[in-house]
This record gives structure tokens, sequence and C-alpha cells, in this order.
């Protein structure tokens, strides 16, 4: 079994503006599902191991307040964590920021042993794989970790980002299947406890149904991907790896 995945750039210069343009291609069979889905479970169990979270049972919900702090996304997690505190086995890891660190980890979560707050994660990648859901704002950098390693997502864009960016963003996982999106105006009025309710729902239906099994490599990223053009992420298959994505996502 092997795959090779191919990055195609093209750079053209026309006076002062370059142009960038990405093909990628997956050339190689197709990995079987089943033996995807045992070495991204493998996987999982590892990164929670590695993070002093239990490697079976429950689940981990990431929490991406964002390096300097979301304070509306901190805001609405705050007030859904006692509901959040009946799922059973959830455990939360909290990215707060540094700025809002002290009085979010000592609030709801302070009486929360399921709850650990953090100011900042330096190296997302692995925390990213150890996770069951993240919930996000859908800058480049995140989404592009979310698509090359397949983890399913609840995206709140950021309505202050010029020409909705992050709404496309966002948009890319969603049509893939990988990511829900809720507007900001929905999370403001309390919308936020019922969508993550529904997903960490106890039967884990509908979040292994939004896994991507794999992430780069798996069976569904096995046809031709092509990228092109600086329109953004085209959504007809997953991105084929992070450097590749990060260009294409409006930051």
């Amino acid at each position: 079994m092997w795959h090779v995945i191919i990055h195609l750039h093209h750079h053209h210069h026309h006076h002062d503006h370059h142009h960038h343009h990405c093909r990628c291609l997956v050339v190689g069979p197709a990995v079987r599902s089943d033996v995807l889905k045992s070495a991204e479970v493998r996987r999982r169990r590892e990164a929670r191991e590695a993070l002093g979270f239990p490697s079976r049972g429950g689940r981990l919900l990431l929490v991406l307040g964002g390096s300097r702090g979301c304070g509306y996304l901190n805001c609405a997690v705050n007030n859904a964590l006692p509901q959040l505190a009946t799922v059973p086995g959830l455990q939360i890891l909290w990215q707060t920021g540094a700025k809002q660190y002290v009085s979010y980890s000592a609030g709801h979560a302070a009486s929360l042993s399921s709850v650990r707050c953090v100011p900042f994660i330096h190296d997302m990648g692995p925390v990213v794989a150890a996770s069951d859901l993240v919930l996000s704002r859908a800058g480049a950098s995140t989404v592009a970790e979310l698509a090359a390693l397949g983890t399913p997502a609840l995206l709140v864009p950021s309505p202050a980002v010029s020409e909705e960016q992050q709404a496309a963003n966002a948009r890319v996982l969603a049509d893939r299947g990988q990511a829900e999106v809720v507007p900001q105006v929905e999370v403001d009025e309390g919308g936020l406890a019922p969508h993550l309710l529904q997903l960490l729902a106890p039967d884990g239906k509908r979040l292994a149904a939004m896994r991507v099994q794999g992430g780069v490599g798996s069976s569904a990223s096995s046809s031709a991907l092509e990228r092109g053009g600086n329109g953004g992420v085209t959504a007809n298959g997953p991105v084929c790896a992070h450097i590749a994505i990060t260009q294409h996502i409006h930051p």
C-alpha cells in the first residue's frame, strides 16, 4: 500500500502582483477504511495519554478561544459549562487565551474536574488529533489543522473579519461534512449549548459520521485533488495537506 502526495506550485509574476496556483494530486491505491479507522483510533488514544486524559471511554472536547482569547466564544462556553457537565464521560480542554485565562479558569471551570483551562496551546496538532470535537472560530491555521487531521468541528466564524472570510473557510469543512457552522448571532442568543449537546449525544453517531478517517491519505482523498487560483479552497474533496491549504484559506 502506498500513497504519494504531489504538490505542484506555479508562480506567475505580472508587474507587481504575484499569482500563486497550486495543484495537488494524491497518487496510489486507496487504503481500506477499516485500516484507517484502526490507525486513527490508536493515534487518538496515544495522543490523549500524552496529554494526561483517559485513553479509553469518554470523549474530549477541545475549545479554542484563540491565542489572545475570543471574548464572545469564551463567554458562551463559560455559560454552557453547567449543561456540558451533564454529558457522561466528557472531558474539556479549553484554550482561553492568555488575557482571559485567570477570569475563566476561576469561573464555572474551577468547580468542574472535567474541565482543564490553559492559556495557550503551543503544539496544536497532537491536541486536535486527540480530540473528538473541536469548538473554534474559523481562522486559516485552525481550519488547515482540522482539514489535515479530519477531526469533527463546530465552527463559529468571526463576523468581524472583512468579506466574511471566516465564513468561507468554515464552509470548506461544512461542505465535506466534517463541520457544523453556527452564526455568531445564534451563539449570542444561547444557542451554543444545544448544538454541542446534539453533537455529543451518547450514541456518538453524529461525530462518527463527521470524522473524515485519517485526514490526508484517507480513502476519501484517494481521488485526484486539484486546487488553483487565489479564490479559496474548493470543497469537492478533502484538502491534501496543511502546507497547501494555508495558501488558499483566507487568513
